[in-house]
């Protein structure tokens, strides 16, 4: 099930969104769509509460400004949109399934889904996503960060893109000074390497290791386990062409 998340990661990221590129200076700059960790925690939403009794699918839609999820089944008994939106206890359809990303570290903590899209929405500066139900299906509305920046037209019908004056770096500060130290030292775990950059681990997974494993900046020991209490970071072969890691 977890190889099933990161194949989906792979074609949404890879196949089925356009990044607009720019050179800046001796540097090439992508701009992606949409916040990797949002994605993610909207797949794994949808697999733990599909309705399987039901024959529609998981639905994943793409349009020129948003990314839908859809999984049969609408919200469990007893909850409102409402309350999902606060804090609350998590009481996933699929306990088997939950369980088995949780014990897979792809999971940290049950009921805290829609605070890191959330999360993830505010630190690019963008509207949050929207959740609705309509008749038996459950619908997550992610938004396409680069139109509603104005960086890019669109990022699903290949409109031309749209190149401002100023636009807002890939990599942070401190996600490049992440690769600068895993470099250093060839291979760092999340631990040793949340220390060094003075951060939670939580933090460091959520804004650091899984987006720069998600562009190709870094690489997992434990590719398909990315949460794995022994993972370890190699610097990938995109810091290199980049110029954040020496080759």
């Amino acid at each position: 099930m977890y190889t099933l998340v990161d194949r989906a990661m792979e074609l949404i990221t890879t196949k089925y969104t356009l990044v607009p590129m720019r050179i800046e200076g001796l540097e090439r700059r992508e701009y992606y769509p949409y916040p990797y960790d949002a994605v993610r925690e909207a797949l794994i939403n949808a697999i733990t509460n599909q309705d399987y009794s039901m024959p529609d699918p998981i639905r994943i839609t793409l349009f020129d400004d948003r990314l839908e999820i859809l999984n049969a089944g609408g919200l469990p008994f007893g909850y409102t949109l409402e309350g999902i939106m606060k804090e609350h206890v998590s009481k996933p359809r699929n306990d088997g399934i939950a369980n088995v990303f949780f014990k897979a570290h792809y999971v940290e903590k049950f009921g805290r889904g829609m605070e890191m899209m959330k999360s993830a929405y505010e630190y690019e500066g963008v509207k949050p996503p929207e959740y609705s139900v309509m008749y038996d299906c459950f619908i997550i509305k992610l938004f396409d960060i680069l139109h509603a920046k104005g960086i890019a037209r669109t990022g699903a019908v290949g409109e031309k893109f749209i190149t401002p004056q100023t636009v807002r770096p890939t990599l942070t500060e401190l996600q490049i000074r992440a690769i600068r130290l895993i470099d250093e030292n060839a291979e760092m775990g999340s631990k040793e390497l949340a220390e060094a950059l003075g951060i939670r681990r939580e933090h460091l997974r959520r804004t650091i290791s899984d987006p720069l494993a998600g562009m190709g900046y870094i690489e997992l020991k434990y590719p398909f386990v990315p949460r794995h209490r022994h993972q370890k970071y190699r610097v990938g072969r995109k810091a290199m062409d980049h110029g954040y890691s020496t080759p």
